[in-house]
């Protein structure tokens, strides 16, 4: 069982301010729904062509969801990833979630064909951000950015305080925008950490590689298990709702 105080609110164990661009509750989104695919190369332009068209616009104009954000890796599989911030974690269980995921348009039941089983989705609730109060996906910063994903498993869970000291650890780091660190929900031994860059640069990997070998992380990372790495470059036009 998880170490994490479930019953506080993430966004003010993070230090996240009142003033901060804002869910309509009032607070910074604290939930995130991660999906990853895989296409053949000759499926993709009508890939991307219908998360821009049609997916992203549809998912993100649901109750409880905020931005979308895609990326895609030249080394993972699989190789598109796809971030929604939402509310909170309830969101993934929410009737208009459910019904677009069990009720496909024509064009998603084709691309749904094109990817089949290539598919891994993670409900996902953070526990702490960096910097506090850090604004929700900003197309201003997509292009050209990257993003670090790391997994973890934890079987011994992670305190808040441990969550929290790793994302202020993260502030001095080189060209990392935003910090955020999530708990898998059906899975709680199951931790994601994603890391914004303004771009992919020798001394950006040099501060990751720096952060990821202090005192404090090895021990930390001390019983770690299945740990997976991967970074991703953005795609797309970030899908934001203005309203939240």
């Amino acid at each position: 069982m998880s170490t994490i105080d479930s019953t506080r609110p993430a966004a003010a164990a993070s230090g996240e301010t009142a003033n901060a661009a804002s869910s309509p509750t009032g607070t910074l989104p604290t939930g995130m729904i991660a999906v990853w695919l895989h296409v053949a190369p000759e499926r993709e332009e009508e890939f991307n062509a219908w998360y821009e068209r049609e997916h992203i616009p549809q998912i993100v104009d649901l109750d409880g969801f905020v931005s979308g954000t895609r990326y895609y890796s030249d080394e993972a599989f699989p190789k598109f990833l796809a971030l929604y911030e939402t509310v909170d974690e309830s969101v993934e269980a929410s009737p208009g979630f459910q019904h677009v995921t069990t009720h496909p348009s024509p064009w998603s039941g084709r691309i749904w064909s094109f990817f089949g089983k290539d598919r891994i989705r993670l409900n996902l609730r953070q526990l702490a951000l960096a910097p506090a109060g850090a604004r929700h996906a900003d197309a201003a910063h997509h292009t050209g950015s990257t993003v670090v994903v790391r997994h973890t498993r934890r079987p011994h869970g992670l305190t808040m305080e441990q969550a929290q000291q790793e994302a202020a650890a993260t502030r001095e780091m080189t060209g990392c925008r935003r910090y955020r660190i999530y708990q898998e929900t059906h899975d709680e031994a199951r931790y994601v950490e994603v890391l914004e860059f303004t771009s992919a640069t020798p001394s950006n990997e040099d501060a990751l590689a720096a952060w990821l070998h202090r005192p404090e992380r090895q021990d930390l990372d001390g019983n770690v298990q299945d740990v997976q790495q991967n970074l991703y470059h953005a795609i797309g036009t970030p899908y934001v709702r203005e309203d939240r």
